[in-house]
């Protein structure tokens, strides 16, 4: 094979990851040419890749003896630094290269990649576009453009140039990995499920790879074969701690709190500098609760990276969830301090003073979010909800529009603007933005059915049909929006997930719920269901109580259809229950059932005496002191505090979070062996 062939190959076998090939080829072309600059410079870059700095560092000793200037040698040591995470020092030396050399499109992606690193977006945008003039076929170079809108959360530009590439290129492994992180991080998991799998298909011998699809298998509800993966994973490739992080997280989606505790605690056994077990530990230890459990855990990974702007954020949002004000506004000022380029620090501190009752600064730390180069959709969604608990609902809706361009498919995004658009000024356009557009045509669907006459089951599947045509116009039907509730009515004094909050945690039952009725309606079938959707909104109770449609995803109750209304009066459920038995009867003529109950399943499952009845009917357990007690302790080191916002949700009839959640009916029925609408 001649000079140039291999050296050639051994580029290719570069960009497409296989840098052992690449190795052996460009080590084969130095025993040809041994004194051949752009080679030794290349392997030097190649060892830095396979992480073999001490043999990069010999290329580069051998470099500068052949030539002290050259800038080839400026390029190895930039590529050094940043391996280290030297960054000024990186950011000196890359730019002496393209000082010395300012037609090398090689120059240009190492300088661009420094920069990205130092998150200075905009200029590391700019050399690469250098780098792609001079060399409008350079893959690395489109490839590290690709990282770099990853890296700014600009997934949408990174699918573009993507796809680009690999229209070229389709066998380069590496850009369809890239794609399906892209794809993982914009809610698209069939597509991002493709694309690993076209990597995997590619080259099969890559860890990251069978890690990646570990993590998008969860979000198709293909949970299971999560676990498979990282099973053949651990057998070809052996236990790791990145495998055991995956794991965890897998297990966490599973509801499998243990197993995903004992699966993050073999990671950090394997690896105690392993920073993402510690992350996903404490996030799982957060879901649960256990906010002194994760902030200890954060605190044992503050040695290892000291200098993470976003861990210390992080322990601050913690303190301030702890009802900790001055701890959390200590860990956040000195987060900003440390990176005042990372958008969470500001978002934290945003909902820290919501939970303090200050919108007014709030507003101003969302509004800082917003303004850097690296957006955060919760700076969208927290901004916009202040301005709808204030009416100000056109400023709502604009913001959370611009925050869908940026994050499409984002389910706080999409639940808040279900919540806002009802609110809508008339004079507001609400066809000038995408969610706006997708509302109107549902709106549409929902008046065509919504007759005097309920739909008959041929007239409930087009409805469905309908909704769904409507997302797959706007190319939305695929989003992972994972949300199985509607919802109507005024919402109840008490917040529910205060109150789940505390039983999850202490298996006690708060003080409120003991006065908080449901009357429960189930459906045997899903066109039933749907049928009643139109009713829900006709029937008028005495009071604007808060009722909704669901499907239950708990225990032996798993795919069953059911509707609430919830008051805070015994007698008066009783009523209600009563008023729906005789209108559903009257309209219906369907199988359903109507009882009243007190309190959530999860309650009465773990303690059966509490919708005991006497004689005469009426409830007999009351809330023991020693659970208000404990109650008590619990929300003095809790801050669940946050804005209302106010609906008007009886007056819209379909809004886009009630399409996806007819969408998720329908899929777990399906999966649960209930085909209704054939």
């Amino acid at each position: 094979m001649e000079f140039d062939e291999i050296f050639a190959r051994a580029k290719q076998q570069t960009y497409q990851g296989d840098y052992d090939l690449a190795i052996h080829l460009l080590s084969d072309a130095l025993k040809k040419q041994p004194d051949n600059l752009e080679v030794l410079s290349f392997l030097a870059e190649v060892y830095i890749l396979k992480n073999k700095k001490d043999d990069a560092k010999q290329c580069l000793e051998r470099l500068q003896s052949l030539d002290p200037h050259s800038p080839k040698r400026h390029r190895v040591t930039a590529r050094l630094y940043l391996a280290e995470n030297q960054l000024d020092e990186a950011l000196e030396a890359a730019s002496k290269a393209v000082q010395e050399d300012n037609v090398s499109a090689d120059n240009y992606v190492v300088l661009a990649a420094v920069l990205c690193k130092r998150q200075d977006f905009d200029k590391a945008e700019n050399f690469l576009n250098i780098a792609i003039d001079l060399d409008p076929k350079n893959p690395e170079a489109h490839y590290y453009k690709a990282v770099l809108s990853n890296q700014a959360k600009q997934y949408a530009s990174s699918i573009r140039i993507i796809k680009n590439v690999l229209e070229e290129y389709p066998s380069l492994h590496k850009f369809w990995y890239l794609l399906a992180v892209a794809y993982k991080e914009t809610n698209q998991p069939k597509l991002a499920l493709e694309a690993i799998d076209k990597a995997l298909k590619l080259h099969a011998d890559i860890p990251a790879y069978y890690l990646c699809k570990a993590e998008i298998l969860p979000n198709l509800n293909r949970k299971d074969e999560a676990v498979n993966v990282l099973s053949d994973y651990m057998e070809k490739f052996g236990e790791d701690a990145e495998s055991y992080t995956v794991l965890g997280f897998v297990y966490s989606t599973l509801a499998k709190h243990e197993d995903a505790l004992n699966s993050f605690d073999r990671a950090i056994h394997l690896n105690p500098n392993h920073k993402q077990a510690y992350l996903k530990k404490a996030r799982l230890l957060t879901e649960m609760h256990e906010l002194e459990k994760a902030v200890e855990c954060l605190e044992r990974l503050v040695p290892i990276d000291p200098h993470d702007a976003g861990l210390i954020a992080q322990m601050g949002h913690l303190y301030s969830m702890m009802n900790q004000p001055d701890r959390a506004v200590s860990f956040l000022d000195k987060a900003i301090r440390m990176d005042g380029h990372d958008p969470m620090a500001y978002v934290y501190k945003g909902q820290h003073f919501v939970r303090m009752h200050d919108v007014k600064s709030a507003k101003t730390m969302f509004q800082k979010a917003m303004d850097l180069p690296l957006k955060s959709p919760m700076a969208y969604v927290q901004l916009a909800r202040i301005h709808a608990h204030e009416g100000k609902f056109s400023e709502a809706l604009d913001l959370l529009n611009e925050g869908y361009r940026f994050f499409p498919g984002h389910q706080g995004i999409i639940m808040l603007f279900s919540d806002v658009v009802g609110c809508a000024p008339p004079d507001y356009p609400l066809s000038k933005g995408f969610l706006g557009k997708v509302h109107l045509n549902l709106a549409s669907v929902w008046n065509k059915y919504n007759t005097e006459k309920l739909p008959d089951d041929d007239a409930i599947k087009d409805f469905v049909n309908n909704i769904f045509n409507v997302l797959r116009s706007f190319r939305i039907y695929n989003l992972p929006v994972q949300i199985s509730q509607i919802f109507r009515g005024d919402p109840l004094e008490a917040h529910c997930h205060k109150c789940k909050a505390l039983f999850d945690y202490k298996n006690v039952i708060p003080e409120v719920c003991f006065g908080c009725y449901k009357v429960v309606l189930t459906f045997s079938k899903l066109t039933d269901c749907l049928r009643y959707n139109f009713l829900m909104d006709r029937v008028d109770p005495k009071a604007p109580i808060r009722r909704k449609l669901m499907i239950d995803s708990r225990g032996s109750n798993k795919g069953s259809l059911k509707g609430f209304y919830y008051t805070r009066d015994w007698d008066e459920a009783h009523r209600i229950g009563a008023h729906l038995q005789e209108v559903m009867a009257a309209h219906m003529k369907y199988d359903f059932s109507v009882k009243v109950k007190r309190g959530c399943s999860e309650f009465q499952d773990a303690h059966p005496e509490y919708n005991d009845l006497d004689e005469n009917g009426m409830l007999v357990m009351t809330c023991p002191d020693s659970w208000k007690q404990i109650e008590k302790d619990f929300f003095s080191r809790r801050n669940f505090e946050v804005l209302e916002v106010r609906t008007k949700y009886d007056e819209l009839g379909l809004t886009l979070q009630d399409a996806f959640v007819i969408r998720n009916w329908l899929n777990i029925r399906r999966f649960h062996g209930h085909d209704d609408l054939q």
